[in-house]
């Protein structure tokens, strides 16, 4: 054991010869631990720049609450149906699509930035569009939903509303 403390020891003195070298190696991890740091403060600033998750989250369930209540609303004007409730699922959250400017060297895109509008106290970025999630199924509860016909009615009427197939809608009575 003591031999290959040896070894060891001789391996790192012929590496580290004299003080200026270790003095180095201290300088460089010193830098490599201060660029870090810098360049996660970039990240943060860019992170702070563009808009966050949580208001489109926030569009997202006001958008599937608004359609559970207008397919409950549809729904209970259909005879042999009433005391409806329904739930919705979406496969993702609303996006939010902002105007950028790119830049482009020998027809590559090497940088995007949002154009913002500057509104006095506070800069917002300009939005182009705002994309709705797709509907991943639907599932109904009702007086009238355990009656096979229907159950067919709703579900056609559903699958061709929101595209999507007649096996991702539930109907139960």
């Amino acid at each position: 054991m003591r031999s290959d403390t040896k070894n060891n020891e001789g391996r790192l003195s012929g590496i580290f010869k004299g003080k200026k070298s270790l003095m180095l190696l201290l300088i460089g991890v010193a830098a490599g631990i201060l660029l870090i740091f810098v360049g996660n403060g970039d990240k943060d600033t860019e992170k702070s720049s563009t808009p966050d998750i949580s208001g489109q989250i926030e569009v997202t369930n006001e958008y599937i609450k608004n359609l559970e209540v207008r397919v409950s609303q549809i729904l209970s004007k259909m005879d042999g149906i009433s005391d409806v409730s329904v739930i919705i699922t979406a496969d993702s959250c609303a996006e939010t699509v902002y105007a950028q400017n790119g830049r482009y060297d020998g027809g590559s895109l090497t940088e995007k930035e949002y154009v913002i509008i500057d509104r006095g106290d506070s800069d917002e970025p300009i939005v182009v569009k705002l994309v709705y999630p797709k509907i991943r199924g639907v599932a109904v509860v009702c007086y009238g939903g355990s009656n096979p016909i229907n159950q067919e009615k709703i579900s056609k009427l559903l699958a061709s509303l929101f595209d999507i197939a007649q096996n991702q809608v539930y109907v139960s009575g």
